[in-house]
Parts: C-alpha cells; structure tokens; sequence
C-alpha cells in the first residue's frame, strides 16, 4: 500500500509520515478508531474511508497487534461524520468505537513522527462507557467468521424462564 499524498512510508511500521507534524490546527481532523482485531484493519479502513478522504492513518509507534487506529481527514467535516459511528457494528464481529484525538495522543503522535520511534508512553484508547455484553465462548452453537456475537448479560430468572417454558 502507497502512503497518502504529501506523505513518506515510515520504514519502522509502514505507518504513512507526514510532511507536517499534527498540531493544533488540525487536531479536529484526527479521530482514534478502537476495538477490532488486527486481522480486521483494512475492513475498518475501507468502512471510515467512507466518511471522507483518509490523509494519513497508522499506529504510529505502538505495539505489533494493537486494537486502534490513528485517522487523519482531510478536513473536520469528515472527522466528526467518523464519530458518528462510534459503537456502531460493522460487521456481524467487529463493533468500533471513535474517538477525536486529546492532546496527549497528538503529542505522542508527533513525537513519534519528529523522533522515527515509538513514543515515550504507549496511550491506549479509553471507552467513554462501558456497555453490558460478555462474548458467550462456551456456546455449542457454530460460530461463522471466527468470533462471537456481543450478547447482553442474562439474569437469573431470564435463565430460569428460558430453561422452564423455552423462552427467552
């Protein structure tokens, strides 16, 4: 894949280097995608390229197999239709959250980017909420595309009047 236009390859990550460091004249074009399994980045990519042009994306120095993802648009219009997607399910395993970028992940992405390294503390997305679903792995039931489907938890007489009458 061909970094963006205006950009160079970071031989490190294959993370696309700006000309330009962020700063805050553009932090409003930058969102933080989170919650999917590395094997799923390009389908991210392609579902929030939808939202406007991608000027540059990357992990930016954080670890091999990391669940987010930086994202630069090309202008804020594009950023805050990405954010309207936040915990949005993208496909029948993968549920994203979005963020918009606060000063410290930015400084640690131009910090990365001014030192070609990895930055001095790894900031890992944070959920603003945490939501009421367990993954049920102990199914018996065969699951398609490797993982399961988010399901809320069940009380104990939800599981009573499943097993009693067949409801659930």
């Amino acid at each position: 894949a061909e970094p963006p236009a205006g950009a160079e390859a970071d031989s490190q990550n294959g993370d696309a280097k700006p000309t330009e460091a962020p700063g805050a004249e553009n932090a409003d074009r930058w969102v933080i995608v989170y919650g999917f399994r590395a094997g799923d980045v390009e389908r991210v990519m392609a579902e929030f390229k939808k939202a406007g042009e991608v000027v540059q994306h990357g992990t930016f120095g954080a670890p091999p197999g990391c669940n987010w993802l930086y994202l630069q648009y090309g202008d804020k219009w594009a950023a805050q239709r990405a954010m309207y997607r936040d915990g949005e399910q993208l496909s029948r395993n993968i549920m994203v959250g979005v963020r918009p970028l606060d000063a410290a992940h930015l400084a640690a992405i131009r910090e990365h980017l001014q030192a070609d390294g990895p930055p001095k503390q790894n900031l890992a997305p944070t959920p603003a909420m945490q939501r009421r679903y367990l993954i049920d792995s102990t199914s018996s039931r065969p699951q398609q595309g490797g993982g399961g489907i988010p399901a809320p938890t069940q009380t104990m007489w939800a599981k009573v009047n499943e097993f009693v009458f067949g409801i659930s």
